[in-house]
């Protein structure tokens, strides 16, 4: 039995949040880098969060899933 998951996949961003969220015992870690978000990083035993700025100010010109 798993206390907690930890997932990606569905930007956090299609919620209205950029950090990481969680619901029940599922973390979602995905913020949305793809989509020009921020790359999330989540250590697990004190639920920090650690983001990079967003990922179309530190690639630009990188339209990534955008378009």
């Amino acid at each position: 039995m798993y206390r907690e998951i930890y997932i990606g996949h569905t930007p956090t961003t299609n919620y209205g949040k950029e950090k990481p969220m969680r619901g029940c015992n599922v973390w979602n870690v995905d913020t949305g880098a793809a989509f020009m978000g921020k790359i999330s990083a989540l250590e697990i035993h004190t639920k920090k969060v650690i983001q990079s700025d967003y990922a179309w100010k530190l690639y630009p010109g990188e339209k990534g899933r955008n378009a």
